[in-house]
């Protein structure tokens, strides 16, 4: 049986008025003969600023492949893992091998200009190190720095090396000017730097020249 709808709406109020506040006040009377509440106003969420994420700072060339080289390493550990897990399973394992990375780059030797107030009697370790750092195109900051690179691992063994020769400062002096706690780690220095200008003639040059340029030509 079909319902029967006992509800009579005039039909004026069908027809919406034109304007929008005529036409919520016309739609509130009929919703209330009809028995439902008040059109309730919609309320809009108040817009969110966009906060954009931070620049990236620049990173150079040497921090990038030594972050290469630590990936790499971790790879070389999943790889070994996953391989000898399939052993032990009696699984067959196809030859996976890490990709090649390009070797750290080399450091350049140049002699630099020595400043003004350079005195060949008076060598501080501030001033051999920054002179030898910028010999071979790196900062004095990456000499004290923990970097393990070939471009400034030599440098820094040459400073230190020459800080012992050329100065009367001890073993731990020379490690506290250096940015290390060991002084283990200066007499390393000395005695590979040592051997290594026996060795290489093209070294040998660089640290004499090195010697001579900060003493003014002194032997």
């Amino acid at each position: 049986m079909t319902p029967i709808c006992r509800l009579r709406i005039d039909p004026d109020e069908i027809a919406a008025p034109s304007t929008r506040a005529a036409q919520r006040a016309h739609y509130d009377a009929v919703r209330a003969r009809l028995g439902a509440g008040p059109i309730r106003a919609m309320v809009r969420p108040a817009p969110v600023a966009a906060v954009r994420p931070a620049a990236p700072q620049p990173v150079s060339a040497v921090e990038e492949i030594a972050e290469a080289r630590r990936e790499r390493d971790r790879i070389r550990c999943r790889i070994y893992r996953i391989t000898k897990a399939a052993e032990r399973a009696g699984i067959s394992t196809p030859d996976i091998r890490p990709p090649k990375l390009p070797e750290s780059p080399k450091a350049k030797f140049r002699l630099p200009a020595l400043p003004d107030d350079h005195d060949p009697s008076r060598l501080t370790a501030a001033g051999i190190i920054d002179y030898v750092a910028a010999a071979y195109g790196v900062s004095a900051a990456e000499v004290r720095s923990d970097t393990r690179t070939a471009g400034v691992v030599m440098p820094r063994q040459i400073a230190m090396y020459l800080l012992r020769v050329l100065t009367q400062r001890s073993l731990p002096d020379i490690a506290r000017r250096i940015g290390r706690q060991d002084h283990t780690t200066v007499l390393h220095a000395v005695r590979k730097i040592t051997a290594l200008i026996a060795e290489d003639a093209g070294r040998a040059q660089e640290v004499e020249a090195l010697r001579l340029k900060l003493t003014g030509g002194a032997p």
